[in-house]
């Protein structure tokens, strides 16, 4: 009986400590640090999504009904692209596309990666290759793994507007509506289309607890 109560014991113990969570923090920024994660996972797929504009040519003219393809991620990791080639996507960057994002400790940072799957339906507009808009349908779990130990799953519409060239810088600052839900470990976001400014570059981590 001794035996059995101290084998409880460690055990609650266990499992006391593991709730505690990870070595990294808990995103922080509230419903502007949970869009921000989205928006960075979502950049990791521009370059899949370029591969995917020109392969889509080749695959069409080979009588392909699908096609997918992996890219690595700026910092690390990668990212897998299966794509659904019955939609349109035009060379200039223009059209719809509908896929499945797969990542695999993908990182744009060098900080924080992430892993899982995003089921996308987008929607672009190129505008003289130095500004487009970007709608995009959004639905899956992503966790987060660096200086960040949480997750992000979204539900969501996400519009959009950025600059070109402070993007690809990892810098600056972008305007994003979303429509629909962000969850966290901590909280679950609603969104309703009100403008959000969302910082490019590290995520925002919650201060540790005393």
């Amino acid at each position: 009986m001794l035996h059995f109560s101290r084998s409880a014991l460690l055990a609650s113990l266990a499992l006391a400590l593991s709730a505690c969570g990870g070595s990294g923090a808990k995103l922080a920024g509230g419903k502007e640090g949970a869009a921000q994660a989205l928006f960075q996972a979502s950049q990791a797929s521009s370059d899949a999504m370029s591969s995917a504009a020109s392969a889509r040519q080749v695959s069409a003219s080979a009588g392909r009904p699908s096609m997918s393809m992996s890219v690595d991620c700026k910092k690390g990791g990668k990212v897998s692209l299966a794509l659904d080639v019955d939609e349109s996507f035009e060379g200039d960057g223009s059209g719809e596309l509908s896929y499945t994002l797969d990542y695999d400790d993908c990182s744009q940072d060098g900080i924080n990666a992430f892993d899982g799957k995003l089921l996308t339906h987008l929607v672009t507009d190129m505008e003289a290759g130095e500004s487009f808009s970007m709608a995009s349908k959004l639905k899956g779990k992503l966790d987060i793994s660096g200086d960040i130990d949480d997750f992000v799953e979204a539900d969501v519409t996400q519009l959009v507007d950025i600059d070109v060239d402070d993007v690809d810088a990892g810098t600056g600052t972008v305007t994003v509506r979303l429509s629909g839900t962000i969850k966290t470990s901590t909280a679950t976001y609603t969104y309703d289309g009100t403008p959000l400014t969302v910082q490019v570059g590290a995520l925002p981590a919650a201060e540790p607890q005393s």
